[in-house]
């Protein structure tokens, strides 16, 4: 993006950030002709200090499905799923491919929590969602392979259960989902300052393996009424429409 920017100056050029923070220097940030649009006080900072042409968003910019009004209640849309209205659903994603952790979680929580309702979104993987299936069969669960319709089963969960990428953490956060993220040394350095936001704001937890999440998901359960109303104060997320509207001052 910087080399464009430098290489065409009489054109404006915008950068939009979709990580909390720089995985390292000038991940994001380079060329001074450039404009950025930036949804997280880290990156409003650093472009401040570094002196860069930046405008602040209230937010990771989300698509578009995620800013629909749906009439149906959370109840509703868990009656749909086949779930029960009246008890908490964990809602289950690492990625579009999703990831063998899962797989883990599936069988654990069949021995630890097997009245826990859960949604399982899979993504690519099919023989995950094959082997998640195959569980599920006696259980208050809903599988799910990749959808495009992510938000209507985050509007369905109470709380979310994944890897700390900025992008699914900031969905779930619009939906007002606590959230449990792994952490460990396959997290990106990214992805280090969302789980920091998270345990800062008192937004939900983090956990380290397999075990450690079991511990973590009794502390959500017990105390979810607190993690919602953390997740509750933070600001509504308008980036979509905020950066249309800067976007259109450099036309």
């Amino acid at each position: 993006g910087s080399i464009m920017a430098d290489c065409f100056p009489n054109i404006p050029f915008v950068v939009i950030p979709t990580d909390f923070d720089e995985g390292f220097p000038n991940m994001w940030f380079g060329s001074k002709k450039a404009h950025y649009l930036v949804g997280t006080k880290l990156l409003q900072d650093k472009a401040k200090k570094n002196q860069h042409s930046h405008f602040p968003l209230s937010g990771l910019i989300l698509r578009p499905s995620f800013h629909k009004t749906l009439q149906k209640d959370k109840g509703v849309q868990k009656t749909q799923l086949g779930l029960r209205p009246d008890q908490p659903v964990a809602l289950i994603m690492f990625g579009g491919y999703g990831d063998k952790m899962m797989l883990k979680i599936a069988q654990g929580l069949t021995a630890h929590y097997p009245h826990l309702q859960c949604i399982f979104i899979c993504g690519h993987h099919k023989k995950l969602y094959h082997q998640i299936q195959k569980i599920s069969s006696s259980r208050p669960w809903c599988v799910v392979e990749f959808t495009k319709d992510i938000f209507h089963y985050m509007r369905a969960a109470d709380f979310f259960i994944g890897k700390p990428g900025p992008g699914c953490i900031s969905e779930a956060i619009d939906q007002r989902l606590p959230v449990l993220v792994q952490t460990g040394w396959t997290t990106l350095l990214q992805e280090k300052a969302v789980v920091e936001w998270i345990e800062r704001k008192q937004l939900g937890l983090s956990f380290h393996n397999f075990r450690d999440l079991l511990s973590k998901i009794k502390t959500m359960l017990d105390h979810l009424d607190f993690f919602q109303r953390n997740v509750s104060k933070v600001p509504e997320n308008k980036a979509v429409f905020e950066s249309l509207t800067l976007l259109k001052k450099f036309l």
